[in-house]
């Protein structure tokens, strides 16, 4: 995952001035548009996109955990939230909620990381909170090099 030196310095070092900003898009078939989600109290715009202000939360596995897998936290959920979801897991097919994570700081156009493209899953809703598992790709299951070995790579055949 590439960062921005900006955020590398951000990060590294404490500056009141500067500011990163967590955003979240959920992308569905079911949805009629883009969900995008930041972590603040106002809205904000980054690249011409429109991010709603929504508490979300992203904890991070635990060291020494065989798998990657994040855990998503929507606090204070709204029933327009609730009701995408629903649309979603209505639609009875197996296509999973995607998520792309995305850092921005002040005055920035486009996101300081390599967007980190995600899915959700176990999605648990109670009237106050939403949480579920936000999976990478699992790499295993992919062809390497993401091509079918045929006649191209004569190498390869006995």
């Amino acid at each position: 995952m590439a960062i921005s030196n900006e955020l590398q310095e951000l990060y590294s070092n404490h500056n009141d001035t500067a500011r990163y900003y967590e955003a979240i898009t959920l992308t569905h078939s079911a949805f009629a548009g883009p969900v995008n989600l930041i972590m603040n109290d106002e809205d904000l715009s980054f690249g011409g996109v429109d991010y709603m202000a929504y508490p979300f939360g992203l904890v991070p596995p635990e060291v020494g955990s065989p798998n990657q897998d994040l855990s998503i936290v929507f606090d204070n959920v709204s029933f327009e939230l609730i009701t995408k979801l629903n649309l979603a897991y209505a639609s009875n097919s197996n296509e999973p909620i995607k998520i792309v994570y995305s850092v921005f700081m002040e005055n920035s156009t486009a996101s300081e990381i390599t967007p980190i493209e995600l899915s959700l899953s176990n999605v648990q809703v109670n009237p106050t909170t939403i949480t579920g598992v936000a999976k990478r790709a699992n790499l295993f299951e992919f062809r390497f090099p993401m091509v079918t070995y045929d006649g191209r790579f004569k190498g390869l055949f006995l």
